[in-house]
This record gives structure tokens, sequence and C-alpha cells, in this order.
């Protein structure tokens, strides 16, 4: 019963420092210019996500069934898109049509709809050799690579890349179950953020020649999902051991917290950041993270009730035909 709190408070951890990541990334228009660079991280936090979700999904329940346990999934994301679009809509905030409903506009959500049906069958046919998954993953996002004209983008871009990102965040994915899998040894801390600063230096080192050369050195771009998934495995032992050893309650519920709204507060973020833009930095950066954590927790509190409800709904009336 520890080993499973533990490991769910280090997957709240994980999900802590992906929602920074992934929002940070998206702060830029909002840091002065001299301040761009610190503009970065969203592919990292993108990857702690992925590889969290993965973790904690294999220690899901799957023996109810494929119907049962995508419902559930389903359930928690399209409450909270419904609920925002169609306030932002009936405001006039922001203009979505009726197929955004059904097709979030955002590429995040797309992409973890889609994998958690792959994840599933995935587990379902394939529980004991996820390794190979992987390798079979690597073969049509080596094709595509090399297939399509890429001196223009990095494999890491979410628009003009033949959806890439897709094929290694679902291996990353794959990676976080692999790893719930196996009994995780946490290591010398010390040595855990030793590798965390290799792992980080080299991958920004390589982003640096990506971006600042041409071929051939810019195919070097295909080892940053190697690194991208190093530093998610070596995350999560750091957070195991932030999980271990954290005994401050109010460290672990603002963590607890920031982690159930991470779904929330990505959905969100766009437009908070586009209002508060006008204003100087640091009076927008500090009103836009404001304004993101407010608006995510009163969506998360409307989402629930919407949710609850669907899964009454959908659920019941699955077990209701069962019985019959």
């Amino acid at each position: 019963m520890e080993n499973t709190d533990s490991s769910r408070l280090a997957i709240s951890f994980m999900r802590f420092f992906a929602t920074i990541l992934i929002t940070n990334a998206h702060l830029g228009p909002l840091y002065p210019p001299s301040l761009q660079l610190l503009s970065t991280g969203g592919a990292l936090g993108n990857s702690l996500f992925f590889f969290s979700s993965g973790y904690a999904l294999y220690l899901s329940n799957r023996e109810k069934g494929f119907y049962y346990w995508i419902t559930r999934r389903y359930t928690r994301i399209y409450p909270s898109l419904w609920i925002f679009i169609a306030f932002c809509s009936l405001l006039g905030i922001s203009h979505y049509s009726l197929i955004d409903y059904i097709i979030p506009p955002y590429w995040f959500l797309q992409a973890i709809l889609l994998f958690y049906i792959l994840f599933f069958f995935t587990l379902k046919y394939f529980s004991h050799s996820l390794l190979y998954v992987c390798l079979f993953f690597l073969l049509p996002f080596l094709i595509t690579y090399f297939a399509t004209p890429h001196s223009d983008w990095i494999i890491e871009n979410i628009s003009d890349n033949y959806f890439l990102h897709w094929y290694f965040y679902y291996i990353i994915m794959l990676l976080g179950a692999i790893t719930a899998s196996k009994r995780l040894i946490t290591g010398n801390v010390k040595l855990i953020l030793l590798f965390l600063f290799i792992i980080l230096a080299i991958y920004y080192g390589l982003k640096i020649q990506i971006l600042h050369t041409q071929s051939p050195v810019y195919n070097l771009q295909l080892l940053l999902p190697i690194f991208l998934s190093l530093f998610s495995l070596y995350m999560f032992k750091l957070c195991s051991y932030f999980a271990k050893h954290t005994h401050q309650v109010k460290i672990i519920k603002v963590i607890s917290f920031i982690s159930e709204l991470t779904l929330d507060i990505y959905i969100v973020q766009f437009i908070i950041m586009g209002y508060f833009s006008k204003f100087r930095f640091p009076t927008g950066f500090l009103l836009s993270i404001i304004g993101i954590i407010s608006c995510a927790y009163i969506l998360h509190l409307a989402s629930e009730h919407l949710t609850k409800m669907l899964r009454r709904i959908f659920l019941y009336k699955k077990q209701t035909s069962l019985h019959r």
C-alpha cells in the first residue's frame, strides 16, 4: 500500500513539473525579448506527461473491458473541453466550430485521445513485449522523417512535421508502462541529478546545433527523442525520491492540486495568455499565471459534475444491459 501511494505521489510530481514546463513554453509572448530564452521546455514537459500517463494507465483497472476503460478516460477529457468551448463561444471570446467538440483544436488532446485507444490494445495483446512495440513505432517514424522534406522544421515542432512527435511521444508513453511493469530502484539522488544535468546539457546542445546548422548535422535531431526519453525516466526517479522523502503536507497538497488541474490548465492557458499579453512584463506574466490557475480550477469543478453525469449515463446503462 505504501509503495502504491508513493508511486501515485511520484506521478503527481511528474505532472506538476510537466504542467510548469509546458505552460512556461507557451508563455513566450509575455517574456521581454531579453528573456525569450527562458520560454522553453515544452517538449520536456510533454514527455513527462506522456511518460506519467503510461505509468499510471498501466496500473489502472483494465479487467472490465475496453468500453468501461475508454469511457472513464474520455469522460474526463471531453467535459472540460466542451464547457470551455461553449463558454468561449457564448461570450464571443473565440470562435469554435461544431467539429471542435469532437476533434479538439489542440494537438495535445487529439494525441492523448488516440493514445488511449492504442494503449489499451497494446497492453491487451503485447503486454510482455512492449519494447518490441516501441521498435515497431520507430519504423514509420524513420520512414516519414527521411521520405519527407525536413530542412525547415525539427521533429519537436507541433505543425508541418508530419505528426513525427506523435510517434515518439507514444513510445515515451510505452516507456512509462515498461517502468511501471518493473520494480524501479530510485538510486542515489546525487547521481540522478548529475545524469539529469548531463541529459539536459546534451539535449540543449543538440538543439543549438540543429537550429544553427544544416544537413548532415541537421539529422542529429533524430537523437532528441532519445534524450527526451532519458529525461523522463530520470525525472521519474527523482520524483520517486521526492515522493518518499517529502513529508511537508502543504507542499504535497500544492503539488497534488496543480497535478489534478493539468488538463484544465492546458485547455485554458492560451486564451488567458492572449488576454494578458497586452500588459508589460512582469505584470502580464504574473496575472497570466494567476488567471490560468483560477480559471482551470473553476473549469475543473464544473467539469466534475458533467463527468459524473456522463459516467452514470454510459456506464450505468452498460452495466444494466450486461445484467439482463
